[in-house]
Order: structure tokens, then C-alpha cells, then sequence
């Protein structure tokens, strides 16, 4: 961790990661690191299960782990992880989402902070398109715009 620290802005990464042992230890050891918690149907099924059945706040003290932001694979949206989020006004950045339609979707939705996609040039289109929607809207904080201004370097770093 100190060699990405020496490398990078602590503003400027998010560490995400399936496993929530290695998060709560890096919230443990590195509290002004950003976290945020993978989900995906296939290997998180349980920990989706407990997320809808008990919501965000009673799942977060189950687990013992406050993540920074939810990255939901576009497959979980169907299961209501959308509006649990949105509820306590959790960030969620979804991925990986390819098909046009469902981008121009996520786009329009204030409650997705991120869209995560192989295709970046397609996201960039559809985003002009949608008359330049800010992913950031005037209640967010500001951290979110550090994590959009983020992942709009990564993205301009992956296109090159």
C-alpha cells in the first residue's frame, strides 16, 4: 500500500475488491483509503441475499464494512441493489455494461454514478448524445466528483 500511496494521490484511487476480509483490512490500517465493495451474481450470491433482505445499513454492520462505493455487476441491478443504494445514498458504479441500449439507460439514471464498459467510446457518444447528464448531481458530494474526475483520467488513459 505505501508504494501506490508514493505513486498516487490518496484522492485519486479507489481500491475495490470482492473480498470483504481484505477490505475491512484496509479500512482497518489505511482509513482515509476509498473502498469499495465488487459485487457480482456469481460470486457474491450470499452477500446479495443479505444486502435485500436487510438493507444497506444492517448489512454493512453484518459484515463489519462501511465500503466507500457499491460496483454492481449490471446482472444484480434486477435484484432491487439499485434502490437499497440509492436509499443511503451510497455511490454505485456499474459494470461491465457493453450493450448500447443499457448504457443509454444507466446514463439517464441518477442513481449510477459510473458506468464501467470496454467500450469508452461508445459511453463518451452516448453521453453527448444525452445532452452532457452530469454523473455528479448538485446533492452529491464531493467526493464523488474526485472519483468521477478519477475514473475520467483512467478512462483517458485506457483509450490511448
Amino acid at each position: 500500500m505505501a508504494l501506490v500511496m508514493g505513486y498516487i494521490k490518496i484522492d485519486d484511487f479507489v481500491i475495490l475488491s470482492f473480498n470483504v476480509s481484505s477490505l475491512r483490512w484496509i479500512n482497518l490500517n489505511y482509513p482515509t483509503v476509498k473502498t469499495g465493495l465488487l459485487l457480482s451474481k456469481k460470486k457474491n450470491n450470499f452477500l446479495i441475499i443479505l444486502l435485500r433482505l436487510l438493507g444497506i445499513w444492517v448489512f454493512q454492520k453484518l459484515i463489519r464494512l462501511t465500503p466507500d462505493i457499491l460496483a454492481l455487476q449490471w446482472e444484480t441491478l434486477k435484484f432491487g441493489l439499485l434502490e437499497i443504494a440509492a436509499k443511503q445514498d451510497k455511490p454505485v458504479f456499474v459494470w461491465t455494461v457493453n450493450d448500447q441500449k443499457m448504457i443509454g439507460e444507466l446514463l439517464n439514471d441518477n442513481r449510477i454514478h459510473g458506468i464501467i464498459t470496454d467500450k469508452p467510446d461508445l459511453a463518451r457518444q452516448l453521453l453527448a448524445i444525452s445532452g452532457q447528464r452530469s454523473a455528479v448531481s448538485g446533492q452529491r458530494s464531493a467526493d464523488l466528483t474526485q472519483i468521477k474526475r478519477m475514473l475520467t483520467s483512467v478512462i483517458q488513459k485506457c483509450s490511448v
